[in-house]
């Protein structure tokens, strides 16, 4: 009896030990999959611009515990899924998911900090008496033309929100926002835009 119960306490740390590498390589990438942070978008646009490489960050040091985690305790959990099929593709799949996972997140972070900080700093978040407007700011580089979205924040519940779209507009350069009743005008040296928001689609609380 005692030996019996001595295997399934050996069995168990395995397990249990897996189970929390599984979760430090399996759970970053399904934050990646899911939309904004955890699946929502929290506070305002400005917010989670800064959260981004934060997040990417987080999600990278855990991978790479998982990772190291996993190579660390090969051997011990090869001697446990001997045989095992499911549990031999699971190992192999992560290592797999957890390289593919490396290259994105130290690409997505590079990107993060290099190319969508200037950017996110030319972008611009108003928050006035009836509406919450987010003008960003695009610029793809060599890519394309640089741009600029302008959408209207539409808050939820829990600090949440969605953004509901207004109108493309071509690249401006510095500019200004200003509201004059649902008047929205954005501004440069160069033009004055002006858009109505009363007009403005998908947004239940304007």
């Amino acid at each position: 009896m005692d030996k019996d119960m001595y295997q399934a306490a050996s069995l168990r740390q395995p397990t249990s030990l897996f189970i929390a590498i599984a979760a430090l390589i399996y759970l970053p990438l399904i934050e990646s999959l899911l939309p904004g942070l955890f699946g929502a978008y929290w506070v305002d646009p400005s917010f989670m611009a800064k959260a981004q490489p934060v997040t990417l960050l987080i999600k990278l040091i855990a991978l790479l515990f998982g990772l190291s985690l996993l190579e660390r305790f090969r051997r011990q959990f090869a001697q446990v899924v001997k045989g095992s099929w499911p549990l031999t593709i699971v190992m192999g799949l992560s290592y797999l998911l957890g390289a593919v996972q490396l290259i994105f997140l130290v690409l997505g972070l590079f990107m993060s900090l290099v190319f969508s900080a200037p950017t996110n700093e030319q972008s611009q978040f108003k928050r006035y008496e009836d509406y919450a407007i987010w003008v960003q700011t695009v610029d793809p580089g060599a890519m394309g033309k640089a741009y600029h979205r302008v959408w209207m924040q539409c808050d939820l519940p829990l600090w949440r929100y969605r953004l509901a779209p207004i109108q493309t507009l071509d690249w401006m350069g510095e500019y200004e926002v200003s509201l004059d009743e649902h008047i929205l005008k954005i501004s440069s040296r160069f033009d004055e835009i002006s858009l109505d928001l009363s007009k403005v689609p998908g947004c239940p609380s304007a």
